[in-house]
């Protein structure tokens, strides 16, 4: 970045006052500019600098939009299959489902359609809903 940069506007106001025809404004002019230019860190060598070297200027090419493509869903790995699996056994039973556990599994059959992974939380209860059935089957 040039180290003008943050002053440049109060010096862009100051310059055109040195073509002044009395003195006296020039000087203060030349002082001011002195002024400001030191409160930046800078001085009148660093202003000849800047003004002697060319301006870097930046092209910024625009990119093309690119088409919109929707990523294809992941497929489901091995494991997600098998709970795939396992939420569309327990759907068939829906009369022997406790209260919650058809919403859960219908949400679980979409997650995992689409999918995505089921939380281990999300296993435990899908086993446990499983574990509950063949018990109950079993008696």
């Amino acid at each position: 970045m040039n180290a003008l940069a943050p002053i440049a506007p109060k010096l862009s106001k100051l310059l055109p006052l040195l073509g002044s025809d009395k003195d006296g404004e020039v000087i203060a002019t030349a002082r001011a500019i002195g002024r400001t230019l030191s409160a930046a860190g800078l001085d009148f060598h660093a202003l000849a600098e800047a003004i002697e070297r060319p301006p870097v200027v930046l092209t910024v090419a625009a990119r093309r939009p690119q088409q919109s493509r929707k990523p294809s869903p992941p497929r489901p790995s091995p494991f997600d299959s098998e709970l795939l699996r396992l939420v569309a056994v327990l759907r068939v039973q829906q009369t022997r489902l406790k209260h919650g556990e058809a919403d859960f599994l219908d949400s679980m059959f979409v997650a995992l359609s689409s999918g995505r992974q089921a939380s281990p939380k999300q296993e435990q209860w899908l086993r446990d809903i499983d574990r509950r059935l063949h018990m109950a089957g079993a008696a």
